[in-house]
């Protein structure tokens, strides 16, 4: 037990006397995440809406699709774009021809 509360002593030490470069480490960390994050959700987003595009025009019906966990989406004529790193909850609404016609969302609480 002895062990353990001076571990827990040297360790709140070391945070305490390293605590500006500690948190440097993490601002760069969490950036980084957010990039990867971003990076991936690009990926997915062009796979959901190539296969439900399709769908939509195989199956000639508007296709109404679950949600997709992805940063703020802005559509600008027929191209979507991916900005920022908030994530949000999206809908997409495709029509009989394929073309996304909708878009809702929603802010994603992570606890």
């Amino acid at each position: 037990m002895k062990t353990a509360n001076s571990l827990q002593v040297a360790l709140r030490k070391m945070v305490r006397d390293n605590y500006s470069l500690l948190l440097k480490i993490w601002v760069k960390a969490r950036r980084w995440i957010a990039f990867l994050k971003v990076k991936k959700s690009k990926e997915m987003l062009n796979t959901y809406i190539s296969v439900f595009s399709r769908l939509a025009k195989i199956y000639k019906t508007n296709i109404v699709v679950r949600t997709i966990l992805i940063p703020e989406v802005h559509k600008l004529g027929s191209k979507i774009t991916l900005t920022g790193y908030k994530v949000y909850n999206t809908c997409f609404v495709f029509n009989t021809k394929g073309r996304v016609v909708g878009i809702q969302q929603k802010e994603f609480s992570v606890l």
